[in-house]
């Protein structure tokens, strides 16, 4: 943490009884975004929201289960009383903050089923909003429940299509995962994915490579190409790992020789 940020951060701490729950999210929101977990003031933030949560709109109820989720901080008392909220006002939920609380709650583990059915069914009726990472994070999140709503699946795999080329490497191997779990084998998206996947392959991280080599093995699909440039990819990111490893050892004998 930067100085800059230490003092914005104690600064917030002094004031954090007097945020009001705009003021609450946007401040979680923005540690997660720069990535500044100062665990006392998220601490306070938490106990503050808990008694003004009645306050709290759908943006501010999905930007505060997602920041909490970036930072792998549970509180259960304050993420039920906003999963309680989030029922109260899902109507009210826009595509980002139905792809934003299904995802906070896939990442905590929580499967909630009554607000994944609302969600769900509110998506329905979003689909045409929804954006290539929203798309995918919402069949990650379903998928990790273990729910396939034949519907709603359908729907965002129609509304991929011609999102195809804005899909990032995560969410291609995030969407290709989920609907491996489904079982559902959309042979069209599956080879617009495919072809979108080959022109990112550089992107790959080595646990996308290896989802999108199991999803593509499960679908039985033999696409070449695709195939040998992610094992190209994997066995570079392997080389570059290794000689990592040896130069770390070799520091750590010079040091230890020293």
């Amino acid at each position: 943490m930067t100085t800059s940020e230490s003092n914005c951060c104690g600064a917030a701490k002094g004031k954090v009884a007097e945020f009001n729950s705009q003021e609450i999210a946007n401040t979680l929101n923005a540690l997660a975004k720069f990535g500044v977990h100062d665990d006392k003031l998220v601490e306070l933030l938490c106990e503050t929201a808990k008694g003004r949560v009645v306050e709290f709109n759908s943006q501010e109820i999905a930007n505060t289960l997602n920041a909490l989720a970036k930072f792998g901080v549970y509180d259960d008392k304050l993420v039920e009383l906003l999963r309680g909220a989030a029922k109260v006002r899902v109507a009210e939920f826009n595509s980002q903050e139905i792809a934003n609380t299904l995802n906070a709650l896939a990442k905590f583990g929580l499967y909630d089923d009554k607000l994944v059915e609302l969600l769900s069914e509110a998506a329905k009726a979003r689909v045409v909003e929804f954006n290539s990472q929203e798309i995918a994070n919402t069949l990650h999140a379903l998928a990790k429940f273990g729910v396939c709503n034949d519907k709603l699946v359908g729907l965002l795999c129609g509304a991929a299509f011609p999102l195809v080329a804005e899909f990032s490497s995560q969410g291609i191997a995030n969407t290709l995962n989920a609907l491996a779990k489904f079982g559902v084998y959309d042979d069209k998206l599956v080879e617009l994915l495919c072809g979108a996947a080959k022109g990112k392959v550089a992107e790959f991280n080595s646990q996308e490579i290896a989802n999108t080599l199991n999803t593509l093995a499960k679908f039985g699909v033999h696409d070449d190409k695709l195939v040998s440039l992610l094992w190209g990819s994997q066995k570079e990111g392997c080389r570059v790992q290794l000689a990592g490893d040896c130069e770390h050892s070799e520091r750590t004998r010079e040091i230890r020789g020293a």
